[in-house]
C-alpha cells in the first residue's frame, strides 16, 4: 500500500483527495467514491480499488519494484490482445510504455467472492479503444495482490450496455 506521502504525491490540493490519475475518483478513509455517489464502503473492496486504478497510473506503472508490489508472483494476464502475460513480461512491457491505457475508467464493480479473494470489473475507454477488465484480486500474506487478469474489446459508446436477450 503506498505510504501517505505517495497518496499526497498523487492527490490534488483540497479537503478531499481527487485523484487525477485515477480519472475523478477519490478514495477517502474506507469509502471509494465520485462526487457524493459512493462505489463502497467496504475496506477489502475499497484496498482493491484503489489497487487497481494505482495501476493504471503511469508514475507507478513505469516503477518496477511497485508493480511487482501489486501483481502476485503466480500473476497472469489474457490482454486485450489476445496474448499472455506472466508478470515479468508485464514488468517490462510497462517498463518500456508506462502510459495508461484509460483516458476513462467506468463502471468499477467490486464483488467478493470468497474471504481473500475479490472480483473487480470495469470498463476502460481510451485511445486504443473501449475494453472490458476482470482482475481477480487475492490477500497475499496480508496485502492485496492482482492474480489475474483480463481485457476484452468492447464495442465504443453505450452498445454493450444492453444485456442481451434470450433468443
Amino acid at each position: 500500500m503506498p505510504d501517505q506521502g505517495q497518496v499526497e504525491s498523487l492527490a490534488a490540493p483540497g479537503s478531499v483527495k481527487r485523484m487525477n490519475q485515477w480519472h475523478g475518483w477519490a478514495i477517502t478513509g474506507h469509502c471509494v467514491c465520485m462526487g457524493d455517489d459512493y462505489l463502497t464502503s467496504d475496506v477489502d473492496q475499497a484496498e482493491v480499488v484503489k489497487r487497481e486504478l494505482l495501476l493504471l497510473n503511469p508514475a507507478v506503472r513505469s516503477d518496477p519494484d511497485r508493480v511487482r508490489e501489486y501483481l502476485h508472483p503466480d500473476f497472469l494476464e489474457f490482454g486485450k490482445s489476445g496474448r499472455r502475460w506472466d508478470l515479468e513480461a508485464v514488468v517490462e512491457a510497462l517498463a518500456i510504455d508506462p502510459s495508461s491505457p484509460s483516458e476513462e475508467t467506468t463502471e468499477l464493480t467490486p464483488v467478493h467472492v470468497a474471504d481473500d479473494v475479490v472480483l473487480l470489473t470495469y470498463r476502460i475507454d481510451g485511445q486504443c479503444g473501449a475494453s472490458l477488465r476482470s482482475s481477480l484480486w487475492v490477500r497475499d500474506a496480508g496485502s492485496w495482490r492482482l492474480r489475474f487478469h483480463q481485457g476484452t474489446p468492447a464495442p465504443s459508446g453505450s452498445q454493450d450496455r444492453a444485456l442481451a436477450q434470450p433468443a
